[in-house]
């Protein structure tokens, strides 16, 4: 028993408090907080203060112990003299102010307080502890992405992110004023897989996961945007000895860690495109091309890298380009030469025409009349495609409406880029109204590869359009890698069999059974059947016994003026 009692006695003895110990203990972790800190009077004067506050207020520790909370306080979101008699007169307790600090040689810092009233003894019967974490960056991203979001008024629903048209906006005043800018542009490697094997729920998940990284990756000088499908797009100006290369290296190890998706992590990785604007530079899409052309060649070269453009790599242009890019862009501006052609769809039971396809010829005032193969490649790789989108959508509906009443549908090519620009259901509105035609007589063909890979949106604006009353017809069909899914998901009303299986129709059973499972499944769902490339009676014959609806193709008719 007494060997128990002096084994307690001195365990009492061992724990007792030791303040002096926790004096140092305090001071220690007060004097190495990340965060700023200090000791205050109850008139607000300094009696303690941290290295980090000094530094974040560019003084010595001894210079502020000489001074209060008033001389570095600049503006408060209330009264300083109001907020600090509330706070005397707590016996405990915490108040958070917004506040704006002022430094002797700089520009005021956004500070988020922390005051803390505290029982003491001694000479200062209580403390007040004041905490100050610097919030600057954070509120001025938020203030940029306000000013971007009121400027442009144009973001992708899913990352809440700039959209093309914004992004060509911002790029389009950095020209005008003649700012340099980098542009990145960043593609997610093999995105297409993730949707098709784990959903597009997980898609989405991806997107989102790159954004933010992105987002941490770049400086905050940057303006990132999402400009459709998995890809993003950031602009920055730029000066003197910076270096693009670096930076694409810089986005990569983004990716070096795994995304968590579906509480799994998958291994992500980007292929990145980087140029600089220079003066030479007359468009937003120059520059967004030869970025393109970067990331293009990032994905040849195996993915997961980052290339910075060069015209000698990146398909050098000629003078001869550039001229007919000039005329484009000049036709697309003012003059009347692109004008539509029609090529006739005909009934395969009774041989009459039900529609015509709109396909764009351009009067060139020196080359002729060229085909859309001398200039539509130009078209879309330029950006121009989008314009000519329009005027071929304008000029169906007038032809579609004329007063004989002759022509029952007209169908005009949409292209991807012309998808999740928010313009679509306004400029088929639009040309509807202006020439009177019932949408039914419109048909909007859209290629299968373009809608697999078509973001939310665009997916959104296809769906709006037919609510319309327009027609869509999935074009190409048979060439992509989800057609039974969009015909599945899409408002859809006619499939075109693309030409490459009609060509082989008469000498391939294998093309012989897909198109009559396709004919087949199209009739239970109520889709017409569109035949391209028709050249051949042996041809029209197999379609017509096979249960094709229509047939298209220089057999049927070739494309001329209505």
């Amino acid at each position: 028993m007494g060997s128990s009692g002096d084994s307690d006695a001195a365990s009492t003895s061992d724990s007792r408090p030791d303040p002096a110990a926790d004096v140092r203990r305090w001071r220690s972790a007060f004097e190495h907080s990340p965060i700023g800190a200090a000791l205050l009077g109850d008139d607000g004067a300094f009696l303690e203060v941290n290295a980090t506050l000094a530094a974040m207020l560019a003084h010595d520790v001894g210079e502020l112990r000489r001074l209060s909370i008033a001389d570095v306080v600049d503006t408060l979101d209330r009264p300083l003299s109001s907020a600090w008699n509330e706070l005397l007169s707590m016996p405990a307790g915490e108040l958070v102010f917004d506040a704006r600090l002022r430094q002797p040689d700089g520009p005021a810092l956004e500070a988020r307080l922390h005051i803390a009233v505290a029982r003491a003894g001694g000479k200062h019967p209580r403390l007040i502890i004041c905490q100050v974490a610097d919030v600057t960056a954070r509120l001025r991203a938020q203030r940029r992405s306000q000013r971007q979001s009121l400027r442009y008024g144009a973001h992708d629903p899913l990352t809440d992110l700039p959209n093309r048209p914004a992004v060509e906006a911002e790029l389009g005043r950095y020209l005008a004023r003649r700012r340099p800018a980098f542009v990145v542009c960043c593609d997610v490697d093999r995105f297409r897989t993730v949707n098709d094997t784990l959903g597009h729920e997980a898609g989405d998940a991806v997107l989102l996961g790159v954004a933010a990284r992105l987002r941490t990756s770049l400086p905050s000088t940057f303006m990132l945007g999402r400009i459709g499908g998995d890809e993003f797009v950031a602009i920055s100006p730029c000066a003197a000895g910076d270096d693009l290369q670096r930076l694409g290296e810089q986005v990569l190890r983004a990716f070096d860690d795994p995304l968590p998706i579906r509480d799994r992590l998958h291994t992500m990785s980007v292929s990145v495109g980087l140029t600089a604007t220079d003066l030479s530079h007359r468009h937003p899409n120059e520059v967004l091309r030869a970025a393109s052309l970067a990331l293009y060649r990032a994905k040849r070269l195996g993915r997961g890298r980052a290339e910075v453009y060069d015209p000698a790599q990146d398909q050098p242009t000629t003078l001869q380009e550039l001229e007919l890019e000039d005329d484009l862009r000049t036709a697309l501006g003012r003059d009347d030469s692109l004008i539509p052609h029609f090529q006739p769809i005909v009934g395969l039971q009774d041989g009459l025409v039900a529609g015509y396809e709109t396909l764009a010829r351009w009067r060139h005032p020196t080359r002729g009349l060229l085909d859309p193969a001398a200039f539509v490649p130009l078209a879309e790789r330029t950006g121009l495609i989008v314009g000519l989108g329009w005027r071929m959508l304008d000029a169906a509906c007038a032809a579609a409406a004329r007063p004989d009443g002759a022509t029952p549908w007209l169908a005009v090519n949409v292209s991807g880029a012309q998808l999740g620009r928010g313009r679509l259901v306004e400029q088929v509105r639009a040309s509807l109204a202006r020439h009177a035609l019932p949408a039914e007589r419109l048909h909007l063909e859209i290629t299968e590869t373009t809608l697999v890979d078509a973001s939310d949106s665009a997916v959104r604006e296809v769906r709006e359009v037919a609510a319309l009353g327009a027609r869509i017809a999935l074009d190409d069909f048979g060439t992509g890698y989800s057609s039974l899914t969009l015909l599945r998901d899409l408002p859809v009303s006619a499939v075109k069999i693309d030409r490459s299986f009609v060509t082989s129709l008469a000498s391939q059973r294998r093309s012989q059974a897909i198109v009559r499972s396709l004919i087949g499944l199209c009739r239970e769902l109520d889709i017409i059947t569109i035949a391209e490339g028709v050249e051949t009676q042996a041809q029209l014959a197999s379609l017509g016994a096979l249960g094709c609806d229509y047939a298209q193709g220089y057999l049927t008719g070739r494309p001329a003026p209505l």
